[in-house]
C-alpha cells in the first residue's frame, strides 16, 4: 500500500479511489486546479477529452465512476514532492555525491543542499546545527553573548 501520510486530504482521496498511478498523473498535470468530472460515458465534453488524453479511456472511466459530476480539487502536493526530492538528495550525498553536483542537478543553492542534508524529510525542524566559533573581536549585535573588550 502507498504511504499517503504526507499528502493533503484531497490527494489522499484521489489515491484511495483511483490508485497511486492514476492520481499521480492527475496531480502532475493539473496541480492546484479544480475541475468538474464528466458524468457519463456519452459525455463528449472538452474535460472528458482531456482526461482521455491524459489517462486513457479505461482510467478516465474509473475517474468518472468514482467522481462523476463532482468538482474535485487537485492539490499541488508541494511538501510531498519536496520530501521525495530531499530523500533523493540525502541518498545521493550518502553515496558520494558532492554538494556542488547536487545543487546543480536539483537547481538549488549549495546552502539549500546543506540545509536539506541537516534535516529529516517530512520534518520541519533541523536536526543538526552547525556551531560557529565565537570571534572575540566581533561586536554582539543583539546583546545575547560576549561583547568584545575595547582595545587598550
Amino acid at each position: 500500500m502507498t504511504d499517503t501520510s504526507n499528502l493533503p486530504e484531497s490527494a489522499r482521496i484521489l489515491v484511495e479511489h483511483l490508485g497511486a498511478t492514476v492520481a499521480l498523473k492527475i496531480i502532475k498535470v493539473w496541480p492546484g486546479l479544480k475541475f468538474r468530472v464528466p458524468l457519463g460515458i456519452r459525455d463528449e465534453s472538452p474535460m472528458r477529452q482531456k482526461l482521455v488524453e491524459l489517462l486513457g479511456e479505461d482510467d478516465t472511466l474509473l475517474v468518472m465512476e468514482q467522481f462523476g459530476g463532482e468538482i474535485i480539487y487537485v492539490a499541488t502536493c508541494a511538501q510531498a514532492v519536496r520530501d521525495v526530492r530531499d530523500t533523493q538528495i540525502i541518498a545521493e550525498y550518502s553515496a558520494g555525491g558532492t554538494i556542488v553536483d547536487l545543487a546543480l542537478r536539483y537547481r538549488l543553492t549549495s546552502r539549500q543542499i546543506e540545509t536539506i542534508l541537516q534535516r529529516t524529510p517530512g520534518a520541519n525542524t533541523v536536526i543538526r546545527h552547525r556551531v560557529r566559533p565565537v570571534d572575540e573581536n566581533q561586536f554582539d549585535l543583539f546583546g545575547h553573548g560576549v561583547t568584545p573588550t575595547p582595545p587598550a
